[in-house]
């Protein structure tokens, strides 16, 4: 139900013409099927038949896992462009915008927004954005969770979907994946 969302991460972060790079590969995170049994990991979507699958294609989710009896899904996208880094100097309060700016574009696809809250967090040390809100996806009210950071050229954004009445009973379980996430130097 809410897989498609997922392939909207963070490629749309920076265009169409070629808008990542690359994966990265310098993340680590818990594999939540080993303390969550009733989670299980997602396959990336199928391709038409003789359709390869472009590694570096942005429809393509780093990770992602669903809880089957309430169809929530928790993800993991990262894009990395070399060209595009912040910079260490970047004040706090400009990369807090462009991690505003990088969420409404994860957030598009949404109508009907309802009770959104943002909160200033930290991904493994990084400055981040978390906005949770409810809203309407495809006709179904859904709740979601979004976690954005970046690391030098990577944005990385982590979701959490689930229908309003299940979001409480399957949110520590985001909780535990986002504090899992290590963002290797």
């Amino acid at each position: 139900m809410f897989v498609s969302l997922l392939l909207s991460g963070c490629g749309l972060l920076v265009g169409n013409v070629r808008p990542v790079d690359e994966k990265s590969d310098d993340i680590d995170y818990l594999n939540l099927t080993r303390e969550y049994p009733d989670w299980k990991k997602l396959t990336q979507p199928q391709r038409e038949a003789g359709e390869t699958q472009d590694p570096e294609a942005t429809d393509q989710f780093d990770v992602a896992f669903q809880r089957p009896s309430t169809s929530s899904v928790i993800s993991l996208n990262s894009a990395c462009r070399p060209s595009q880094r912040w910079g260490d100097a970047q004040d706090a309060r400009a990369q807090g915008q462009k991690l505003r700016e990088i969420t409404q574009q994860l957030l598009l696809g949404f109508s009907d927004i309802q009770a959104r809250e943002e909160r200033v967090a930290k991904l493994d040390g990084e400055l981040a954005l978390e906005t949770t809100l409810q809203g309407r996806m495809t006709d179904r009210t859904v709740k979601i969770r979004a976690v954005v950071s970046r690391r030098s050229d990577c944005v990385v954004d982590l979701m959490f979907i689930a229908r309003p009445d299940a979001f409480a009973a399957d949110e520590p379980a985001f909780a535990r994946f986002v504090a899992s996430l290590k963002l290797r130097r």
